[in-house]
Formats: C-alpha cells, structure tokens, sequence
C-alpha cells in the first residue's frame, strides 16, 4: 500500500509518503512493516525490497515460532 502527501491526513506526516507491507505470524495474527520517505522516492524499487523484505521476515518468523510445533 501507498500513502502520498496529503493522503496521510492531517499530521506530521502529510508531507511524507508511507509504504506498507505485511506479514503473517501465524495463530499469533499478522504485522505490518513500512518505509516512510519523501514524497519523491523511488516507490517501485522500495516497493519490491519492502516486499522481498516481508518475505524473509515471514520465514524467519515461521521457522523461529511454528517450526517447534510440527
């Protein structure tokens, strides 16, 4: 998902952009993760490591927690 400038509302924020991602962590529920910048970024490559990055988290977290309960 993405946030740009004003769509962030009124807060410290409406100048910026947000990137977010998330991540599953099993029974335990979900996570988000994201990337706050300026509203000139490079929104396609922070978008696909952002992703990639979500990925490795939910393996890490998977092998780390739910791997036990097999």
């Amino acid at each position: 998902q993405f946030f740009i400038g004003p769509e962030n509302g009124e807060n410290p924020l409406s100048d910026a952009s947000m990137i977010y991602a998330k991540y599953n962590i099993g029974s335990m529920g979900r996570g988000l993760i994201g990337i706050v910048g300026p509203t000139r970024m490079d929104y396609a490559k922070l978008s696909a490591r952002l992703a990639l990055f979500s990925k490795g988290l939910n393996r890490l977290i998977s092998e780390t927690f739910f791997d036990d309960e097999q």
